[in-house]
């Protein structure tokens, strides 16, 4: 097509904005999360990191509104997968570690294990070793409790 008749997919990511704004205000927060996180992939697609992780986070604490913890771990995995790639180690460590505990609230071991994995890789990258030990404890202590198989992401953080 020509390219004046293409319309300009920022434009559409802030109207996704409102309309969740809007659905907020009138009391529909699954609603208003998927909007969020419609924008956040436009933001993503257009590189405008800062936004896409900004309404992924919105999106999330949309779906904790409706008590959907997994939608809102996996949320967060996208927000910080955004930041990995922009070397954003140790911010995007956080959002997988909080990702976990989303994920092991809703017995969804495996997924739990896997985040926490990569999110002590990350605070190894973002060479932050206090933070990883903490956080190697605290998966440690998980593994005790649910007593399930590690995944191989988890072995290799260890």
């Amino acid at each position: 097509m020509f390219k004046f008749m293409k319309s300009d997919p920022l434009k559409k990511a802030k109207k996704l904005v409102e309309k969740a704004l809007e659905e907020l205000e009138e009391g529909y927060p699954d609603y208003a999360s998927t909007a969020y996180e419609k924008a956040a992939r436009i933001f993503q697609e257009e590189e405008e990191i800062d936004f896409a992780v900004k309404y992924f986070r919105e999106a999330a604490y949309c779906a904790l509104e409706t008590n959907d913890h997994y939608r809102c771990g996996e949320l967060k995995l996208a927000a910080a997968q955004c930041l990995f790639l922009e070397g954003r180690y140790d911010e995007g460590s956080g959002l997988y570690s909080e990702a976990s505990d989303h994920f092991h609230r809703e017995k969804k071991f495996r997924e739990a294990n896997r985040a926490l994995g990569i999110a002590i890789i990350g605070y190894l990258g973002a060479r932050n070793f206090d933070t990883a030990r903490n956080t190697m404890k605290k998966a440690e202590k998980r593994l005790v409790e649910s007593t399930k198989k590690t995944t191989p992401i988890y072995e290799l953080s260890k």
